[in-house]
């Protein structure tokens, strides 16, 4: 306790010596104008001299050295008077605000158990605009899927997270694990849901505080967190170690230690939801590979959605989420990409004849691999996996299956499924 007054007191008092500094600065700077003043008075008046009357002469000159003390007077009030009124300029907008609805149902500490995420004609329209951002998704998230959410700028990626997060309350529902997200407690939400943010946030303190800040975890297991994001020998290089200074915003870190510091922290939590908002968007290519080998290989047993800024990122995940007009469209990528109408597909086009080649054999690859252990039954053995093409609609799938003899026929044998092939 003392520790923690003590540093509460170093703060104030670098930040008062740094205000009464300032206000001396600022004092001599206005002396100076002053006096340039009263000498460019002076002058003038001895330059008119033989027109003036001496009375006239004396009383500008003191008027003139008057002024020194009552400007420096007026400018300090005025400034203390804006800096003031910025308090109460706060204040005002934060009465304005519509509070957040924070009652809800109190959910045993180990939910969600799974981590299944379901959009039931969700929608989403930002207060005081006419156009909705997303009208009737419908899609299921299943338990430990890795999920990429893909889309032009403005598509909404970014909004999908603020409907998770009830930052901004959606019509239609959400469920987690079948639990309607508008009737469980907002802290309680947003406690059980992990993120790692596009723009990593550190914040002035120790190293420790940033990584575990209410001090939940015993220091063998931040030091765990670290090695697994391969920041350990770099913070044991350091005298303090998790005892480090961080500067503010991070700056005596680089922004791909920053995003791996960002990544340990939500090791610890251990969440069945993960959301990774394009967390390699800042920094180099080996940052990035590493960033991705740990989501691998950390987040097994979680429900992962991961806002991709570059298209490798997600090629090779279970599914992928494409936005655009409002509108989303579900399904395996290698699938996806047989669909000419998709827009993942002029996407993947537009990077370049060699990376959409690159791209399309990842997520072929990636498909091969998936199915593997699952053979694809209902009567149909002799199914070619690259002709399988897959278009999901709001409630059911549509699976369209060419075999060898109806290949050859030109026939097309169309199977409705209400479930998706994976499951």
């Amino acid at each position: 306790m003392i520790d923690l007054y003590d540093r509460f007191q170093d703060e104030h008092t670098k930040a008062t010596s740094l205000s009464l500094t300032s206000e001396c600065w600022f004092a001599i700077r206005l002396d100076l104008l002053c006096a340039i003043f009263v000498i460019a008075v002076s002058f003038l008046c001895f330059a008119q001299s033989d027109g003036l009357n001496a009375g006239y002469v004396g009383l500008s000159v003191t008027y003139a050295m008057s002024l020194m003390a009552l400007f420096q007077w007026c400018v300090r009030q005025s400034a203390n008077v804006a800096n003031q009124m910025v308090s109460v300029e706060s204040i005002l907008e934060y009465i304005k605000l519509t509070p957040e609805c924070t009652t809800g149902k109190a959910l045993p500490p180990e939910w969600p158990k799974n981590g299944v995420i379901s959009f039931v004609r969700a929608s989403l329209k930002y207060p005081g605009t006419e156009q909705p951002v997303f009208k009737d998704l419908n899609f299921t998230i299943t338990e430990k899927e890795k999920v990429g959410i893909v889309g032009r700028t403005g598509a909404g990626k970014s909004s999908l997270i603020t409907m998770l997060f009830r930052l901004v309350e959606s019509e239609g529902q959400i469920l987690i694990d079948d639990k309607d997200i508008r009737e469980i407690e907002l802290h309680t939400l947003r406690q059980q849901i992990a993120i790692v943010p596009q723009d990593p946030v550190l914040f002035t303190g120790s190293l420790r505080r940033n990584i575990d800040p209410f001090r939940r975890y015993q220091d063998e297991e931040i030091w765990n967190a670290l090695n697994e994001v391969q920041l350990k020998e770099e913070i044991e290089q350091l005298k303090e170690h998790l005892d480090f200074k961080v500067a503010e915003g991070g700056s005596n870190f680089s922004v791909g230690q920053r995003q791996l510091i960002c990544l340990s922290r939500v090791l610890l939590l251990n969440r069945k939801i993960v959301i990774i908002d394009e967390a390699t968007a800042y920094v180099d290519y080996q940052t990035d590979a590493k960033i991705q080998s740990v989501i691998k290989q950390k987040f097994k047993n979680s429900t992962v959605l991961t806002i991709a800024h570059r298209l490798q990122t997600v090629m090779d995940l279970n599914r992928i989420l494409v936005l655009e007009e409002g509108q989303g469209t579900f399904g395996e990528p290698y699938l996806l990409l047989q669909d000419k109408d998709c827009s993942l597909l002029k996407m993947v086009e537009e990077t370049g004849k060699m990376m959409a080649s690159s791209l399309k054999k990842i997520a072929k690859e990636a498909y091969e691999r998936q199915h593997e252990r699952l053979p694809i039954s209902d009567g149909f053995d002799n199914v070619n996996a690259e002709s399988v093409l897959y278009k999901r609609t709001h409630r059911e799938c549509n699976i369209t299956v060419i075999n060898e003899e109806a290949n050859k026929k030109n026939e097309v044998l169309e199977i409705k499924k209400v479930q998706d092939v994976t499951d």
